[in-house]
Order: C-alpha cells, then sequence, then structure tokens
C-alpha cells in the first residue's frame, strides 16, 4: 500500500461529497440568479412597454419616486446611492427634471459643495 490508511480512504469519500454538494449549491444558486435576472428583463421590457410614464422616462420617473419618499430631499450622493445611474447621468437627468420644474436643488447651508435636491 501507498502509506494510506483506511481512515484516509474515508476521509477522501468525505470530502469528494462535501464537493460534489458544493458544487451542485454554486449550480443551483447560478440558475436561480439567471432566473431573477430573466424575470427583471421581461418585467423591464413590459413596464417600458406600457403607456403610463406620460413625458417622463423610466429613470425620471424612479427619481421623482424616490425623492417623494424623502420629504427633506436627498444629496445628489445619496440619491445616487438610490437609483442605478452613473453620477454624471443622474447630474444631467436632475438638470433636466429641474428645467421641467419638477425638482429644485438647494445647497446644502453648512456646505457649499453640498446640494440637496427636493421634488416640487
Amino acid at each position: 500500500m501507498n502509506g494510506a490508511t483506511v481512515d484516509d480512504a474515508g476521509e477522501d469519500a468525505r470530502d469528494d461529497g462535501r464537493a460534489e454538494r458544493e458544487h451542485a449549491g454554486a449550480r443551483a444558486a447560478a440558475e436561480a440568479w439567471e432566473a431573477l435576472f430573466r424575470a427583471q428583463v421581461t418585467l423591464m421590457r413590459r413596464l417600458q412597454a406600457d403607456d403610463i410614464w406620460g413625458d417622463l422616462s423610466m429613470r425620471e420617473y424612479d427619481v421623482l419616486f424616490t425623492l417623494s419618499r424623502c420629504p427633506d430631499g436627498l444629496r445628489m450622493r445619496d440619491l445616487n446611492a438610490y437609483v442605478l445611474l452613473s453620477q454624471p447621468s443622474l447630474s444631467r437627468l436632475v438638470d433636466r427634471l429641474e428645467a421641467a420644474g419638477l425638482v429644485r436643488r438647494v445647497v446644502v447651508p453648512d456646505d457649499a459643495r453640498g446640494t440637496t435636491v427636493t421634488s416640487l
């Protein structure tokens, strides 16, 4: 024999079983993630196709909805944490909403660099 004992063989079998279970668990997690992602894409396409947005885009609605839940407004960096946009894209979107009279930007009194966005 090669120096392996019966106990070593049993341990190897347990390790193989554990690896198989971990692999099966990872596969199940990947399949669940893919199913969730596909469901989200399907829902987003359906929502975009519906004629419910009027003159707003879904992203504009998302920002306005988020602000409606925060009566004191949000700093741009905090608003950015709630929406799935890059900071420059969010800034341009808020510019458009402000021009349309839907939001207002206010300089934070104790931080001249900070801006709070509030819905009107």
